[in-house]
């Protein structure tokens, strides 16, 4: 009898110890409802708001001549987003030093790493002619002399050489910057050459592509001003505008990036004519 009333003891204390629990649950319960429903759910709408922002800052870049996209207003982000690469980092630089105040980098592009040999293949074409030239001389004249003959592979050499070396700088030179207000080609090392022209002077964007940018799904893009006003002619359609920019050569999907060029020029506000 002892140990039966001492089981029913211990039931009884546990079964108001669940009690207990239950109802706290249940009042813990109501009190994080009121809470959730006066700052949790702001909380979530404003990172709701705040995730298209970050969408648009953390676009990828690619590493052969495509996107490296900036991702702040200038001074306004101290540290790299996640999606950027090492090589947007100078890139970066290069183009904040043309910034205006309130100015912001949407995107910059360099040139497609097959730029050097878009550039050299008239010298190379050259030096293998020479070289084709040579072996075809000895076939049918007889082998030339060993000196005539270095002379001849050294130029060759050195022709190509300092072709590559050259169009190699030029592309490490060479930056195109869109920002919320202008587009820029900027060119060279040590001494910066910009070419600029503001977003609401552009009135087309042409995309072509040469013979040796089509097989390597490259294109360049041209950026003209509003035609020019004349006399009106009715036989002839309106004449196109004229170079207002330097244009983005040898550039990997050239229509992707000619899509966020106008998307900047829509967003732009029309200049205000006195």
């Amino acid at each position: 009898m002892v140990a039966i009333s001492h089981q029913t003891s211990i039931d009884k204390i546990t079964d108001d110890h669940l009690w207990t629990v239950i109802m706290r649950r249940k009042l813990y319960k109501n009190m994080t409802h009121h809470k959730k429903c006066s700052t949790v759910a702001p909380a979530v709408k404003g990172w709701k708001k705040a995730q298209p922002r970050a969408a648009v800052l953390h676009k990828k870049t690619t590493a052969e001549g495509g996107y490296a996209t900036s991702q702040a207003l200038r001074g306004a982000v101290a540290n790299p987003l996640d999606g950027a690469t090492a090589g947007a980092i100078p890139a970066r630089s290069a183009a904040d030093a043309v910034l205006q105040d309130g100015e912001m980098i949407i995107l910059t592009v360099k040139p497609n790493g097959a730029f050097v040999l878009l550039r050299s293949w008239p010298v190379l074409l050259l030096c293998a002619a020479g070289l084709v030239g040579l072996t075809l001389a000895e076939i049918f004249t007889g082998p030339m002399s060993q000196s005539a003959r270095q002379m001849v592979l050294l130029g060759c050499a050195i022709a190509a050489g300092l072709q590559i070396a050259a169009a190699a700088l030029r592309w490490l030179g060479c930056l195109y910057v869109l920002t919320n207000r202008r587009v820029l080609h900027i060119q060279g090392l040590v001494r910066m050459d910009t070419s600029t022209c503001n977003l609401g002077d552009i009135a087309h964007i042409s995309i072509t592509h040469s013979p040796l940018e089509r097989p390597l799904c490259l294109g360049s893009l041209v950026f003209l001003g509003p035609a020019k006003k004349s006399a009106p002619a009715k036989n002839f359609p309106p004449q196109p505008g004229c170079l207002v920019a330097g244009p983005w050569v040898n550039i990997s999907r050239p229509y992707e990036i000619a899509a966020e060029i106008r998307k900047a020029i829509s967003q732009t506000p029309p200049r205000q004519t006195e």
